[in-house]
């Protein structure tokens, strides 16, 4: 009878400590889960001084199969991502500007369109969009936002002719982003302006936005891997014209723009983001050196392989990791597959010259003593 209780006792005991195992692991899993979802806010992101330089991709470049996929834990490989041409971004202080700007988007008369801080914009496409004609060619195109802890809001735009500076804040500012923002938050957002053009006529905007966060997961690029939230955006716009001479006012809907963004915690702007119309992709965007790294590095981090500085004007430095056999073949290939560049690296830091390449983007691979890939990195050349 002792027996039979003692070795009950011992089986329940072993089943409690099962048990007890069991929801260590189960609770240790669901900690780990949550924990790899990336929460966004305004902390880090874009404001006055900011600097974003984007790559843009090759029209040649394709997609992975899973890149517009919903969902949680995802893995999205985009490390083939190739490149023709870079995109900057700056961000200025509003208060760098004459009185006129300071007194637009001081948030006294409005404080829904207070600004901190504009973008300037090379390409004026607002009128471009509806072929509308002005009697001299706009100047300093400017995009004014805010960055606090609700979201990041564009607020106004303006632009100069003949030096007459033209400030629109909107009448109905765009959320562009909600913070914080986190896996299945959903945010709508609808925006309008209108530029009057004396003696011209007017241009306005009316657009509505739904945002959606819509999946998270491992991003896997060129510069290296992170954990990223990704946004679905639908954009609609309508356009609206008004001639003065003709006493006539004229709109047209532009067809729905969807755009799949990719967000990392204390990253100043997106890492990754790509537009679609019409379900064929228009653009497709990566941030170039998301996490600078120190253009006097004296070696690489095992399993990496480093050039700096990139972008590459000419002459760079390469630094194989350690790990990496000497001996082995530097081969560079152009966005279209041909080799250009066959070397052997004798020593760990090489001098690369790159100055007779065209500009563009590079697929540097180090082959192995046996032949295969063992590291790869991508340069821009300018």
């Amino acid at each position: 009878m002792n027996f039979f209780l003692h070795s009950f006792s011992f089986a329940f005991s072993l089943r409690q400590i099962s048990l007890c195992a069991g929801l260590l692991c189960i609770l240790s899993t669901v900690s780990q889960f949550s924990s790899a979802q990336p929460i966004i806010d305004g902390a880090s992101f874009t404001q006055s001084g900011t600097q974003l330089e984007y790559l843009n991709a090759s029209p040649l470049w394709e997609a992975p199969a899973n890149i517009t996929d919903p969902g949680e834990s995802l893995e999205w490989d985009i490390s083939n991502f190739n490149a023709i041409d870079t995109l900057v971004e700056n961000y200025f202080a509003v208060s760098s500007l004459n009185f006129l700007y300071q007194s637009a988007f001081n948030g006294q008369q409005n404080p829904a369109t207070l600004s901190d801080h504009f973008s300037p914009f090379t390409d004026f496409d607002l009128l471009d969009e509806v072929d509308f004609e002005l009697p001299v060619e706009p100047e300093n195109p400017r995009r004014f936002w805010r960055n606090d802890e609700t979201g990041y809001y564009e607020v106004g735009v303006a632009f100069e002719l003949q030096s007459f500076p033209l400030i629109t804040p909107f009448e109905s500012v765009d959320r562009v982003w909600p913070f914080p923002l986190e896996y299945d938050v959903i945010d709508t957002s609808i925006f309008n302006f209108l530029i009057s053009v004396p003696f011209v006529g007017a241009y306005g905007q009316d657009g509505f936005r739904y945002n959606h966060a819509d999946a998270w997961g491992t991003l896997i690029t060129p510069n290296g891997t992170y954990d990223a939230l990704r946004v679905r955006t639908e954009l609609l716009i309508t356009d609206t014209v008004a001639i003065a001479d003709l006493e006539l006012a004229t709109s047209f809907e532009r067809p729905l723009q969807v755009n799949f963004t990719w967000f990392c915690p204390d990253m100043p702007g997106p890492l990754f983001r790509m537009s679609f119309v019409g379900g064929q992709m228009i653009t497709a965007q990566l941030l170039d050196d998301p996490m600078p790294t120190s253009t006097t590095a004296s070696s690489a981090p095992d399993g990496s392989m480093q050039l700096f500085p990139n972008p590459s004007q000419g002459a760079s430095r390469l630094i194989l990791p350690s790990s990496a056999p000497l001996g082995g073949s530097l081969h560079i290939y152009d966005v279209q597959g041909r080799k250009l560049v066959d070397r052997i690296l004798a020593e760990r830091e090489s001098v690369i010259d790159l100055s007779a390449l065209a500009s563009g983007m590079y697929t540097l691979h180090y082959i192995g003593l046996d032949g295969q890939m063992m590291h790869f990195t991508r340069v821009l050349k300018r």
